[in-house]
């Protein structure tokens, strides 16, 4: 008598329809006839009849047969190394707990302290009875030091759950660059130093151009654009060029002329309004929303005046000149603006 296998889904048909036709008023709210004489809830049927069809053949897989197949999806690693091994003393360590199958996907870095010595030191970290895959410890600085390595001698395996569960999150963590959103997604995910990117979709046949600001520069070196292209690279689909550059930047010029309120400081009205255009004006943080300026968006003379009239100790702007034109009412910006000299003046 062979084993019973458990039920990896319990739905039924009446299940089935029943969840079906409890989504219609919220996806289809004008289809209002759920008589079963209703050509929708025939199709309904007939998908739910499939759907238990295709739920009994997927319950009848054996552990094995899923085991194998997660084995295919997920892949296995080993790594030969040399048993020249020594335990050093007073070295301070703590203990790191972690299920089978969930080192290599959670544990992302390991810092120990190890002592120095005037003769190469290297460092083991054992993750004791855990499924996990060798791999090299990079420290904070990013350096690939030799001699550091991670061994697991007391391999055990995964539970099925547990591999089915990691191949899920495998497979439901974004990874294949497609769409805009997904180029924007993976650039900002390729190092802690991307600040925004913006993503024009072919401005040429087959060609992405990516612009990075970073977070704590106007002007990203190029191992951060090398960086960002690597990873692009990586997820994009054949045939797709991608060209990964820094932010086009429009200088800017700004003199304003304001009225300040009675009983207050001028300088500290001065200081005010200086760093409320700096930040409007900030590639990261500015706009009007504060999440960094719309790239390509122009300069409008209009919301700087409502911008400075609305700040504490300002009554009005007497006048605001934009790049020394002082009938400039809107400045085309080709990717960002660089505010060069701001001029703030009371006239009264």
């Amino acid at each position: 008598m062979p084993l019973p296998l458990p039920d990896l889904d319990t739905r039924r048909f009446d299940d089935l329809v029943g969840e079906m036709r409890a989504m219609i008023p919220l996806l289809a709210p004008e289809w209002t006839n759920h008589n079963l004489s209703d050509p929708g809830i025939t199709l309904l049927e007939l998908l739910a009849w499939v759907s238990e069809a295709n739920l009994y053949r997927a319950n009848r897989i054996p552990a094995r047969t899923i085991a194998n197949f997660i084995s295919l999806l997920l892949g296995e690693s080993s790594i030969q190394s040399d048993d020249f091994r020594q335990a050093m003393s007073g070295v301070t360590t703590q203990d790191i707990e972690r299920a089978a199958g969930q080192v290599s996907a959670e544990i992302d870095e390991v810092h120990v302290r190890y002592a120095e010595h005037e003769n190469r030191v290297s460092v083991l970290i054992v993750l004791r009875a855990g499924a996990m895959q060798a791999a090299d410890i990079l420290l904070a600085a990013g350096m690939r030091l030799q001699g550091l390595w991670v061994s697991g001698p007391q391999l055990v395996a995964e539970s099925l759950d547990g591999a089915r569960q990691r191949a899920l999150r495998f497979f439901n963590d974004p990874y294949r660059a497609i769409t805009t959103a997904d180029f924007e997604r993976e650039a900002m995910l390729a190092s802690a130093a991307v600040g925004r990117v913006s993503i024009a979709s072919f401005p040429e046949a087959g060609t992405i151009t990516v612009a990075v600001v970073p977070a704590a520069s106007a002007i990203p070196d190029a191992a951060l654009l090398r960086t960002v292209k690597q990873r692009l690279d990586d997820r994009k689909l054949v045939g797709t060029r991608i060209v990964v550059r820094p932010p086009r930047y429009t200088d800017i010029t700004l003199k304003v002329l304001l009225v300040t309120r009675p009983n207050t400081l001028k300088s500290e009205v001065i200081d005010t309004v200086t760093a409320a255009i700096t930040g409007f004006f900030n590639p990261l943080v500015g706009g009007r929303d504060r999440r960094g300026w719309p790239f390509g968006r122009p300069v409008s003379a209009y919301e700087l005046y409502y911008l400075v009239e609305s700040l504490a100790g300002v009554d009005h702007v007497e006048g605001l000149e934009i790049n020394a034109d002082p009938q400039a009412r809107e400045v085309p910006i080709e990717d960002l603006p660089s505010l060069r000299s701001l001029t703030i003046t009371p006239v009264n």
